[in-house]
């Protein structure tokens, strides 16, 4: 039998993410931008049932598979620029000065050693790490 995992809303996470984002750019003089939003389960064996039948959900929540063809249509919406060059670069430089990193090791939780790491770019043609 397979485990069910329930978790809460990815519809009202994105909406919250929404609100925070928006009110960021606010904050930060940034203008409004048109942020389409979609939740993507990278796992193949994750199972997405709808039991509301909510189409709200249908539209945003996908698998993997289904995010090209979903983008496709926002590119096409959204083909005018909303920023210049120095606002995205202001914009790229401040998130970045005010990420705030997760707390915890990431190695540590799954008891990988900075030796088990592959370091490099591997070679397509003679496997060699790294490419030179």
């Amino acid at each position: 039998m397979a485990i069910v995992e329930v978790f809460g809303s990815p519809v009202e996470q994105t909406n919250l993410q929404y609100r925070r984002y928006l009110s960021w750019l606010r904050k930060h003089d940034f203008p409004p931008v048109p942020i389409e939003k979609i939740v993507v389960y990278s796992r193949g064996d994750t199972y997405l049932r709808n039991i509301t039948n909510d189409k709200i959900i249908s539209d945003i929540v996908m698998h993997r598979d289904k995010v090209l063809s979903k983008v496709e249509p926002f590119m096409k919406r959204h083909q005018s620029p909303r920023f210049s060059e120095n606002q995205l670069m202001k914009l790229s430089y401040q998130l970045l000065e005010e990420h705030v990193a997760e707390e915890g090791d990431g190695m540590e939780k799954l008891n990988i050693g900075y030796n088990d790491l592959i370091k490099g770019v591997i070679c397509p043609v003679f496997s060699a790490v790294p490419m030179d």
